[in-house]
């Protein structure tokens, strides 16, 4: 007997103040610069690669999620990277490459090495991290940070988080997407 799936009706709903999905910035080239495709482009604290090059004043797309393939410091002993360990950016003399390092916060973190790299690797591959984005143990370590064992804290933070829940939802009743109350 077929096992029986559930079909969602294709509906197409699109706030009506979505600019874009998020996954690809438009980059001014800086002056004296130009880029390749395919070169890592750090954005303020984001790092991307380039989807197309371009030269100085041009104008260029710059995807920040994924995983990319990108250089990588090598030495023969100190640069491995284990799968899912922090990966840097090391911009240092122009280098633009990754590294396992911070250097006392010198290097953006920019992602994690989506598989394990040799310390003489000249490449890793990088599953790239938006800054958007936020994982569940940099939210713990956030509210451990604040909240200690204060109790007004601690009520502060959940009054926080009620407002957050209650503006998500507000949000989404006005954009049609849920219903509100009866």
């Amino acid at each position: 007997m077929p096992v029986a799936t559930r079909h969602r009706p294709k509906i197409k709903i699109m706030a009506k103040n979505l600019v874009a999905c998020g996954d690809v910035l438009d980059y001014t080239v800086p002056n004296g610069e130009t880029i390749v495709s395919g070169a890592p482009v750090l954005v303020g604290d984001v790092l991307g690669v380039a989807l197309v090059g371009g030269i100085e004043g041009e104008t260029i797309a710059v995807q920040i999620e994924g995983v990319f393939e990108l250089p990588k410091k090598t030495h023969a002993t100190t640069e491995a990277l284990a799968q899912g360990a922090p990966v840097y950016f090391d911009d240092a003399e122009g280098q633009k490459k990754m590294t396992n390092s911070d250097a006392n916060g010198a290097n953006k973190l920019v992602g994690y090495a989506y598989a394990a790299a040799a310390s003489t690797a000249s490449t890793v591959q990088v599953l790239l991290k938006s800054q958007a984005k936020v994982s569940v143990a940099e939210n713990v370590a956030q509210i451990t940070t604040a909240n200690g064992s204060d109790a007004a804290t601690t009520q502060a933070l959940a009054n926080a988080t009620k407002s957050s829940v209650n503006a998500i939802l507000t949000a989404l009743k006005e954009a049609g997407i849920m219903v509100a109350d009866a």
